[in-house]
């Protein structure tokens, strides 16, 4: 007879497969067994057996046979991601932002509505978005997996509350994941835009599946969605990543930036000032990388009247980048948000600040997704904690979280 260790143990191998088959299928769409064993390193026959419950749930399918030259023909299976779908929204303080995508990220409806300034009105109004695109996608797909809200806030797990948005959404301790679960029938997260973001930049991105990727996005404030070996890391108390404390705080060792803003501003506000970006603009007409050299650049830069600001702006994205390359030595940045309107400026000024002062400069690139890459991170975030059932639960300071890749055993 076995003990309940080995029979949690079987358990925890079961699900490892499913997810590991599953998430194959998600990145290849068409395989044959022998391939998704192989590729895997799972026995046939256990591939064979999470096929079996994947065609049961009506994830996959078998297409037909592979034609080759020797032995008997491969049946081939087909992912389909088509037949369900997912919706996925942005509350961000430029608007409310809806989408319906299939199970393989593939967008099929889009909605964006303006905010309104007043929290209940807000609510209402995404709420509405919420049913306009389930009423839809029930019109197309056959399966409504669930519904992702990504939120421009900290938000406490697991009651989905939203600790506190700037003025344009005006939630404060909003208990936002018992009303859309109120509201709809069908499995609801609630979850901060910087978790799902680079939970979405790492699935759908520039450098997907790397071991470590920070999603680094400014302006307003600053925050760092940060992808671990296969895992988002939220702190022990679900606050990693919010680095918008201490880059603009001098006590904190910030650097001073008064032409910024204060820290309310910063962090709340309209965020970096129209003015900063036109300079940026500006400034950025007359760098062309290769052309113009980066240190003549920024020794222009350095010297001209009216880019104070400018160089504010690079002292407080720098901060916030090479905070997050001495600490977590981490592959990747992606760079998103309002500082992404610099382009390639903004890329190789740090990566010439950070070289030869953090110990391996990472890659670093400006989001290919933008906005998107929050949805998208809803899409993968529910795929995961729907299909597991129930997800797996991993360790990170002492909270559990869902997994989100297949190296995460």
């Amino acid at each position: 007879m076995q003990d309940s260790s080995s029979r949690q143990n079987n358990s925890l191998s079961r699900r490892r497969h499913r997810y590991l088959v599953l998430e194959y299928m998600r990145r290849n769409e068409q395989a044959t067994p022998s391939q998704v064993s192989s590729d895997l390193d799972i026995s046939l026959p256990t591939v064979t057996r999470v096929l079996a419950d994947l065609v049961d749930e009506e994830f996959i399918e078998y297409v037909g046979r592979e034609t080759t030259s020797v032995g008997r023909p491969a049946s081939v299976v087909r992912f389909r991601s088509e037949e369900h779908a997912i919706v996925s929204l942005y509350a961000h303080m430029s608007g409310i932002y809806g989408m319906v995508t299939d199970l393989s990220g593939r967008i099929v409806e889009e909605i964006n509505a303006p905010t309104v300034g007043k929290g209940s009105e807000n609510t209402a109004k995404l709420l509405q978005v919420t049913q306009t695109l389930l009423s839809n996608a029930r019109s197309y797909a056959k399966t409504i997996r669930g519904i992702s809200v990504a939120v421009q806030s900290m938000v406490r797990r697991p009651s989905g509350t939203v600790v506190l948005t700037g003025a344009s959404l005006d939630w404060r301790s909003h208990e936002l994941g018992t009303i859309m679960q109120e509201a709809f029938e069908e499995p609801t997260l609630v979850e901060s835009d910087h978790v799902l973001g680079v939970l979405g930049e790492w699935t759908y991105g520039r450098f997907p599946h790397v071991d470590i990727l920070v999603r680094l996005s400014i302006g307003p404030g600053t925050s760092a969605g940060l992808m671990i070996n296969g895992n988002i890391y939220r702190g022990s108390t679900d606050a990693a990543g919010e680095l918008k404390w201490f880059a603009d705080n001098p006590r904190l060792g910030g650097p001073n930036l008064p032409l910024l803003g204060d820290m309310n501003s910063l962090r709340f506000g309209e965020g970096l000032p129209q003015k900063a970006f036109a300079a940026l603009e500006d400034a950025n007409t007359r760098y062309v990388a290769g052309e113009v050299g980066l240190e003549d650049f920024e020794y222009g830069l350095a010297r001209e009247d009216g880019f104070d600001i400018v160089r504010e702006l690079f002292h407080y994205a720098t901060a916030a980048a090479a905070s997050s390359s001495a600490l977590l030595n981490p592959s990747a940045i992606i760079l998103s948000g309002q500082i992404t309107r610099g382009g390639s400026l903004v890329v190789d000024i740090l990566n010439d600040r950070l070289g030869g002062d953090v110990f391996v400069t990472p890659k670093i690139a400006l989001s290919k997704l933008g906005l998107k890459a929050v949805m998208l991170g809803g899409v993968k975030a529910v795929l995961d904690s729907t299909t597991l059932q129930p997800p797996i639960p991993t360790e990170q300071g002492g909270v559990p979280t869902f997994s989100a890749a297949a190296n995460a055993w």
